[in-house]
């Protein structure tokens, strides 16, 4: 902007475009972290008064409970003083700005048609980061063009899947990446039933696998390089930022508890990572496959009503899930959810091994440095894929 500056007339108007709910600048110093540049211009420019809603948000709460058919007493209104009540909303709708999303249109103008995306794919990110907002506008015979495959647990035109997994999470040698075995076999098995489907113009090239584990992500290819299936994209979240295929696999990794503080130690994985969420389950057009440990995920505030949200549109595969009890929204979730601008943050990636850099991810030399350079000694784990209830899948020997 110093530059534009330097060159802006009395007239001048200069219109920025962008997403502040996608990933932003990838900070490797904590002390660059520290003074705000973790924080793109355009995000901070949306945290100024006259770039935001004039309406409060609604409540997140609200929207989601409604959506699971299970919206709290509190949030409903009785019919007394309804006509009232309704008179007011005009009102205040008009005063701020409602034709335009309560924005100052002089300011900002919030861009609310979605090309890429099946309405079930991009409803819970419009719910939970959009205000519930965003039009599916994708091609339909596009979009639709999974709505009849025979793996979907949910055929009522919601080509949505979470599989249920509980696997393990293993270090291999000195690396500090993880990968979970168990996960990976699994998104070989879909990716040899996508193989089988005969959908008009499709073939590998549009599948994309993300992992937010750069070790998870060379496992994965090397199972689909040994079945010749290498032309399928694998990769960080980071490497799928901007881009789209008609189908997409997350493989979430962590199943264990234990390491969970570590993820947010050095901000790592999806857990309360909101932009990471979002822009794994958004980059689908046709199809998203969500693969990981529903006890695990019932932590975190995104993934959580993700699950939920399957569970309840009967797309759950997998492991038996989280009791109905336990899939439903707490008050002290509801809680979390209206006061979820405080909790989300930038990841910061100083020693975080799974950003890509948009090199090649076994580029052993790269991994040697970048391992040196933390310090941190790993101890040798030692595993035996048969415990993992791998025996039956003759690929399983890539983990040995």
């Amino acid at each position: 902007m110093v530059a534009i500056s330097g060159l802006a007339g009395p007239e001048t108007r200069v219109v920025m475009a962008g997403d502040p709910q996608q990933l932003g600048p990838v900070i490797r110093s904590p002390f660059g972290a520290q003074y705000g540049l973790g924080l793109s211009f355009f995000e901070r420019l949306t945290q100024l008064g006259v770039y935001q809603r004039y309406k409060k948000e609604e409540d997140v709460a609200n929207l989601l409970g409604k959506m699971l058919g299970e919206a709290a007493e509190s949030f409903k209104k009785g019919k007394k003083g309804k006509r009232e009540e309704k008179k007011e909303e005009k009102k205040e709708e008009k005063e701020n700005f409602g034709e335009f999303g309560f924005y100052n249109p002089y300011f900002c103008t919030k861009l609310l048609q979605n090309y890429r995306s099946h309405p079930a794919i991009l409803q819970l990110p419009s719910i939970l980061l959009y205000h519930n907002e965003l039009v599916a506008s994708a091609d339909e015979t596009m979009r639709n063009s999974f709505c009849k495959w025979d793996e979907l647990p949910c055929k009522d035109n919601f080509p949505v899947i979470f599989h249920g997994v509980i696997g393990v999470d293993i270090q291999e040698g000195s690396s500090p990446s993880w990968f979970n075995p168990t996960e990976a076999i699994l998104v070989h098995n879909y990716i040899e039933k996508l193989q089988k489907y005969k959908a008009s113009g499709f073939d590998l090239s549009q599948v994309g696998i993300i992992s937010p584990f750069r070790k998870q992500v060379e496992k994965i290819r090397t199972l689909l390089k040994g079945r010749s299936m290498q032309q399928v994209k694998v990769g960080s979240v980071e490497d799928f930022q901007g881009q789209e295929r008609r189908v997409i696999i997350v493989s979430l990794v962590r199943s264990s508890s234990q390491y969970i503080d570590f993820d947010l130690k050095y901000n790592i994985g999806f857990l309360k990572h909101p932009k990471r969420f979002n822009v794994a389950v958004t980059r689908a057009q046709c199809l998203v496959i969500v693969i990981g440990n529903p006890y695990i995920l019932m932590e975190d505030l995104y993934w959580g009503a993700f699950l939920r949200w399957c569970i309840k549109s009967n797309a759950y595969v997998g492991c038996s899930p989280p009791s109905v009890q336990d899939a439903q929204m707490t008050k002290e979730e509801e809680e979390l959810w209206r006061n979820r601008e405080a909790l989300e943050r930038e990841p910061v990636d100083e020693d975080d091994e799974e950003i890509s850099q948009h090199r090649e991810h076994d580029d052993e030399e790269d991994e040697d440095e970048e391992r040196a350079h933390r310090g941190r000694a790993q101890a040798q784990t030692d595993y035996d894929p048969s415990e993992w209830q791998l025996a039956e899948y003759p690929e399983w020997n890539i983990f040995q």
